[in-house]
C-alpha cells in the first residue's frame, strides 16, 4: 500500500512539477508578449517621433522659402525704388536741357537784336553820311555857281 502510495505521490508529484513548468512557461510567454507589445509601443512612439522631425523640417523649409519670398520682395521694391530715382534723374536732366534751351534761344535772340541794332545804326549813319556828302556837293554846286558869276 505504501509503494503505491509513494508512486502516488511522486505522480503527483511529477503532475504538480509539470504544471509549475507548464505556467513557468506561460508566464514566460506572457514576459516575451508583453516585451514584444513594449518593443512596438517603442517603435511607434520613435515613428511618431521621425514624422514630428519631417514636419518640424517641412515647417523649417516653409519658413526658409517664406524668408526668401520676402526678401526677394525687398529686393523688388529697392530696384523699383532705384528705377524711380533714376527716373527723376532723367526728368531733372532733361528739364535742365530744357532750361539750357531756353537760355539759349534767349541769347540767340539777344543777339540777333544786337545785329540789327547794329545793322540800323550802320544804315542810319551810311544815310546820315550820303546827305551829308550830298550837301556837301549841293554847297559844291552853288559856291561853282557863284564862282562862275
Amino acid at each position: 500500500v505504501s509503494t503505491q502510495s509513494t508512486e502516488r505521490e511522486k505522480e503527483l508529484e511529477r503532475q504538480k512539477e509539470r504544471e509549475r513548468l507548464k505556467q513557468e512557461e506561460l508566464l514566460r510567454e506572457k514576459e516575451k508578449e508583453k516585451l514584444r507589445e513594449i518593443e512596438m509601443i517603442k517603435e511607434k512612439e520613435r515613428e511618431r517621433e521621425r514624422e514630428r522631425e519631417l514636419e518640424k523640417e517641412k515647417e523649417r523649409q516653409k519658413q526658409r522659402e517664406l524668408e526668401l519670398m520676402i526678401e526677394k520682395e525687398k529686393e523688388r521694391h529697392r530696384e523699383i525704388e532705384l528705377l524711380k530715382e533714376k527716373e527723376k534723374e532723367r526728368q531733372r536732366e532733361i528739364e535742365q536741357l530744357r532750361e539750357n534751351q531756353r537760355q539759349l534761344e534767349r541769347e540767340m535772340l539777344k543777339a540777333k537784336e544786337e545785329r540789327e541794332k547794329r545793322e540800323k545804326e550802320r544804315k542810319e549813319q551810311e544815310r546820315q553820311e550820303r546827305e551829308r556828302k550830298e550837301k556837301e556837293k549841293r554847297k559844291e554846286g552853288e559856291e561853282e555857281i557863284v564862282d562862275e558869276r
